[in-house]
């Protein structure tokens, strides 16, 4: 870091990754255990509370310092420090990064929330464990016994099985030994129990023994999420719930008339690429964090599409680099089987290229502490490819100046270049030159 970038960072103040501090102390360690616990940052030393620059003294005294109480972290973290000259003084810049360890100091672990550190109570404890892959909730025993599942559950799954991978059902099994088989029971004292997985699969109700195990579906009518349309509470087996929602995403996926790019030709297509769509619902629900209380959310708004699944992405993983690395390898293994998913760790990439292809939506990633969430914002106005705008578009294939437009339609240049401000917003065209000079062409993109 040069001289410059820190004064940056100083004018920025501290946030979610950047922390000030005048010297070593404790507190100064509660910050590296909180960034190591969340998404990383740094920790500059030698900044008083008032963004002062006011330096150490003695930084070699204050690194040894520095050392020594890190290694009082449970698990111990690694850091990397630079000292930085300052007129006369030194500044001591501390970068940590993001741990796929759950740390700890003296006892307490922490989380960065916002410009504070937040001590973990219990169930966030055990929510992080989720989030650092040390407790698969898939595979956990439930108190559920195999008496309890539904035989037509079980049968749906063997028909459906057979239809996406060709696989014949075990005639010659019983449908306990069935269960076990599919790893989805465990043997306990003298019983069969059935582990998350198979109550999520293969009970009637899952929610009756995990409430959260559910999709919430909220309607709203505009971006403050004041006036709530529509709302209902998804449950049942994770395929049914995964069926209701694909419904209830296609019936709010209105379908237009679209240009392909490099020619004139319409196509009537959704207005969200349907694939992409999919893949990133079934993200939310296999790869969530069950041990969160929080339910998978979706959101749908005038003009976009939120989906949003408590549990951040896995260490090492993020949606510019994504690798099969499931947090419930069971789950993620059964919708393989039910022919959900395609291919272990290509759901993202393929989101990128549907929405890529249909080139009218955009998708966007935000990562959270305990969610994480995408969305699909519509770039395009609905109304914007009417009968009067396709012959617009068509006439810019020879014409490109409202004069030329607004004689050939017989309208007035007002009317005309209103339309073209909004093709222009849309992203359909694109304006070139300004006054007399102004002209219209196809953009790119369409």
């Amino acid at each position: 870091m040069d001289y410059k970038e820190l004064l940056g960072l100083v004018a920025t103040g501290e946030s979610e990754t950047v922390e000030f501090k005048r010297k070593i102390n404790d507190k100064c360690i509660e910050s590296i255990c909180a960034f190591s616990n969340t998404f990383g940052g740094k920790v500059v030393i030698g900044i008083s509370d008032n963004l002062k620059i006011t330096g150490v003294i003695d930084p070699e005294e204050e690194l040894r310092k520095l050392s020594d109480m890190i290694s009082s972290m449970i698990p111990p973290v690694v850091i990397r420090t630079e000292v930085l000259k300052v007129d006369s003084t030194n500044v001591i810049i501390v970068e940590v990064e993001r741990s796929s360890s759950l740390h700890s100091f003296r006892n307490i672990a922490y989380v960065r929330a916002g410009r504070n550190n937040k001590p973990i109570n219990p169930q966030e404890l055990l929510m992080m464990a989720g989030e650092s892959l040390m407790v698969s909730f898939d595979t956990s025993p439930s108190r559920v016994l195999v008496e309890e599942v539904s035989e037509k559950l079980i049968d749906k799954f063997y028909l459906i099985r057979e239809e996406a991978r060709g696989l014949k059902a075990p005639g010659h099994l019983r449908i306990d030994e069935r269960l076990v088989q599919l790893g989805v029971a465990n043997k306990v004292n003298d019983g069969l129990v059935l582990n998350a997985a198979g109550v999520l699969f293969f009970t009637d109700l899952p929610q009756s023994y995990y409430s959260s195990a559910c999709i919430e579906v909220m309607q709203f009518t505009d971006d403050t999420m004041n006036e709530l349309l529509y709302r209902e509470r998804l449950e049942g087996s994770l395929p049914e719930m995964v069926e209701k929602a694909f419904d209830i995403l296609e019936k709010n996926n209105p379908t237009v008339e679209m240009l392909l790019p490099g020619n004139l030709r319409r196509k009537r297509m959704k207005v969200y690429p349907v694939l992409a769509i999919r893949e990133a619902l079934l993200n939310a629900v296999i790869h969530r964090n069950y041990y969160d209380p929080g339910y998978t959310q979706i959101f749908i708004f005038p003009d976009r599409i939120s989906i949003r699944n408590p549990g951040a992405f896995p260490f090492g993983v993020t949606p510019e680099h994504p690798i099969h690395k499931p947090r419930n390898p069971l789950i993620s293994s059964i919708m393989y089987e039910l022919g959900y998913v395609e291919k272990y760790g290509s759901g993202i990439n393929r989101i990128r290229m549907q929405v890529e292809e249909q080139k009218g939506v955009e998708f966007r990633y935000d990562e959270y502490i305990f969610y994480t969430e995408i969305s699909f914002i519509r770039r395009v106005n609905l109304s914007a490819i009417d009968e009067l705008n396709r012959k617009i578009l068509e006439l810019l294939e020879t014409r490109n100046k409202s004069s030329e437009l607004s004689q050939a339609l017989e309208m007035s240049i007002p009317t005309i270049v209103k339309r073209l401000n909004d093709l222009v917003s849309a992203g359909i065209i694109i304006k070139v030159g300004k006054g007399k000079n102004t002209q219209y062409r196809l953009s790119n993109k369409y």
